[in-house]
């Protein structure tokens, strides 16, 4: 039987690979529709109705946000092809060959 050096095993990755692709978006396309409420609300006169929904908002924002962090970690430290091939040192390092 093959060592498993993941809690993830291989016949499983990709589908979960996609599922946290899908989240990672999922909060990029909710922060970015979050701010633009936010500006949208804050153009108009603040009123304690738009004080509330303005709390609001900024609570789905922060909510994206962490997530987006969040996900984008998982993906590049467990998920993805990994931290070695996004770290800076990759590309400076000999054996790496663009051809």
């Amino acid at each position: 039987m093959p060592r498993q050096t993941h809690a993830v095993t291989k016949q499983a990755r990709p589908a979960i690979s996609t599922l946290f692709a899908f989240l990672h978006h999922l909060a990029a396309f909710t922060l970015v529709s979050a701010v633009a409420i936010e500006f949208t609300v804050i153009r108009q006169e603040i009123t304690h109705a738009e004080a509330k929904r303005l709390i609001a908002v900024d609570t789905v924002l922060g909510i994206a946000a962490t997530a987006l962090l969040v996900i984008g970690l998982l993906r590049v430290f467990y998920f993805e092809k990994g931290a070695v091939i996004t770290s800076p040192a990759t590309f400076s390092s000999p054996s790496c060959r663009c051809s």
